[in-house]
């Protein structure tokens, strides 16, 4: 990778051709998988910007994403790979990186993006519903979400300390501060929980909670 750049290979010192969509979308899944791991809002910064540049580039007016993207050299065609095999196709990697994203920012337009994406495979699928699993796994995720928390920091240093034991599908957020859609309870570490489609009260703690 250079820059926001990704490269299909690199090697003996030679990058090789711009990424393909599955490049681009796994890569994007793995920093989504990392900011769930860690917390750390770089990696979810850098799934956003990788996330604007496939957008951009691979985005197909039809729906979909194709396989290669508009900077790539030119063929007479320009497929779009919705089959997930024994690895998983670009274009449901996507679904999910858009569902997932929509989930952690709670920005409209992914949301949309995630909702046309789903559409445009729930079409490819329905041939052979088997053959789409990723897909599926992200449809399931978007429909029947997982719980979220967002948990809000007093100080960003309290990042260290903080007491959090959830299951293990649970989305985290990190807010190093109080916003004005997230304030403080009580002025001090706060947890806003939300699952099954409802929200609960905000909390201090997690107590309770973990199931």
């Amino acid at each position: 990778m250079e820059g926001d750049v990704l490269f299909a290979s690199f090697r003996a010192g030679k990058r090789g051709a711009r990424g393909f969509l599955d490049d681009h979308a796994g890569y994007l899944c793995a920093q989504l998988a990392l900011y769930g791991a860690t917390l750390d809002k770089e990696y979810l910064e850098r799934a956003e910007r990788l996330c604007e540049a496939v957008l951009a580039s691979f985005r197909a007016p039809s729906g979909g994403f194709y396989f290669y993207g508009a900077s790539s050299e030119d063929l007479i065609l320009r497929p779009k790979e919705t089959y997930d095999g024994a690895t998983p196709s670009g274009n449901s990697l996507m679904a999910w990186a858009l569902v997932r994203l929509a989930q952690l920012t709670g920005r409209e337009r992914y949301e949309r993006e995630a909702v046309g994406q789903l559409e445009f495979l729930a079409a490819e699928a329905e041939r052979f519903p088997p053959g789409y699993a990723v897909f599926l796994l992200a449809l399931l995720d978007h429909d029947d979400p997982p719980p979220k928390v967002t948990a809000v920091l007093k100080t960003p240093e309290d990042k260290e300390a903080l007491p959090l034991t959830v299951p293990l599908d649970t989305i985290v957020v990190l807010l190093p501060e109080p916003t004005k859609e997230f304030p403080l309870k009580n002025g001090a570490n706060t947890f806003y929980v939300c699952r099954n489609h409802s929200c609960l009260p905000p909390a201090n703690d997690l107590n309770g909670l973990e199931s």
